[in-house]
């Protein structure tokens, strides 16, 4: 597991409707994980991938979760 100096991550829409797009910025290369929780402290999706560095966009499918604003 690499430690990641400087990353940057943006979740649009907050809240959604069902796919939630992430805009992620990382320098090192890596495995990374994306954690989501309601506001309530829920673990709602729990995503693992492999980074190259740079800039990575991706969508979480949370359509069979209601809409709501997530962290």
């Amino acid at each position: 597991t690499n430690s990641f100096a400087s990353y940057e991550v943006k979740f649009l829409p907050n809240p959604t409707t069902g796919l939630l797009r992430y805009q992620l910025a990382v320098q090192n290369k890596g495995q990374f994980t994306i954690i989501l929780y309601d506001l309530n402290g829920k673990m709602l999706s729990n995503k693992q991938f492999q980074h190259s560095g740079g800039n990575q966009n991706g969508e979480i499918d949370l359509m069979h979760l209601p809409s709501a604003p997530y962290q």
